[in-house]
């Protein structure tokens, strides 16, 4: 895989995520209905990013079929964080790593975006880079902006001295000091949490991510964001997608019916090739007021109550 790139080529990773087709069928449900209601089609790329409503429903951990947020480990660090903002599902997600946990990363964060524990900087020069973060070195492009902001580095240069940070490998390419044309005369030091001084370019073998993932949580918060305000057009994108296994039919039905979603058993005169959204005959108090209705197959009529 390395070899690519170490011929000068660009290499290129294509990931085939299942998250889109969920996205996908669940804004073509939710259209179906709102074109019988007169309104226009769902655009995904225009709902808001500061949905209050939403950021307190991934804060309760209540994540379930959200994308990349179900392990019970991202859950108790939603409970922690409590995001109320797109950025900090970023940072979550840049964060929820063996590195950045086993250093403490994560809790220094969370303390300090609350309020709990002073912000600080290992040098006054960084605070610019490290403001949104509250002090706390989370993505690989702060890593690059340190190198050339305090050794002088330029963009290519910083851009090799992320390697360490990315591949796991902490002295590759910082043990001999300064990369070639780094300014020597910047010989700015920093403090680490022990209060001992030591030079910069010393790696804690910690795995960061580049910030630009920032483009993957917008599926997790489009996902989120779906599950809240058309939970009965989620769900049923949900198990249409995972109908072929059967441990996510079963976790998905459960967590619908807990939501208050009715999960109907198939029915010739209705039902679809794949789950689909029918009105209630006596809509309910309880939000929503449809139901999702299973498509005709003779293993799910048969484990249908």
């Amino acid at each position: 895989m390395n070899d690519v790139a170490k011929v000068g080529l660009v290499k290129f990773d294509f990931l085939g995520l299942k998250t889109l087709t969920v996205i996908q069928t669940a804004v073509a449900l939710a259209d179906a209905d709102r074109k019988a209601r007169g309104e226009a089609p769902l655009d995904m790329a225009a709902i808001p990013l500061d949905d209050v409503e939403v950021y307190k429903m991934i804060s309760a951990a209540d994540v379930t079929g959200v994308f990349q947020l179900e392990s019970s480990g991202f859950r108790d660090l939603l409970k922690k964080l409590k995001p109320d903002c797109f950025e900090d599902i970023v940072a979550a997600g840049a964060l929820y790593r063996p590195g950045p946990i086993e250093g403490g990363m994560v809790d220094d964060f969370v303390e300090r975006k609350h309020g709990r524990k002073k912000v600080e900087y290992p040098h006054p020069v960084l605070e610019p880079i490290l403001k949104d973060t509250y002090g706390v070195i989370v993505y690989q492009e702060q890593v690059m902006q340190i190198s050339s902001t305090m050794a002088g580095y330029s963009l290519g240069q910083a851009d090799c001295s992320v390697a360490p940070w990315a591949r796991r490998r902490p002295r590759h390419g910082w043990g001999k000091g300064l990369l070639p044309g780094g300014r020597r005369g910047q010989d700015h030091r920093c403090q680490d949490r022990r209060g001992r001084v030591r030079p910069d370019g010393e790696v804690c073998g910690l795995r960061l991510q580049p910030q630009p993932l920032g483009g993957v949580r917008l599926l997790t918060y489009q996902t989120a964001y779906l599950k809240y305000h058309y939970p009965v057009e989620f769900f049923a994108g949900l198990l249409t997608c995972g109908k072929d296994k059967t441990d996510e039919v079963v976790k998905f039905i459960a967590e619908a019916r807990a939501q208050g979603i009715s999960v109907l058993r198939p029915d010739v005169n209705e039902s679809g090739a794949d789950f689909t959204v029918v009105p209630r005959k006596k809509p309910s108090k309880r939000r929503p007021s449809r139901a999702r209705r299973r498509p005709p197959s003779q293993e799910e009529g048969r484990a249908e109550e």
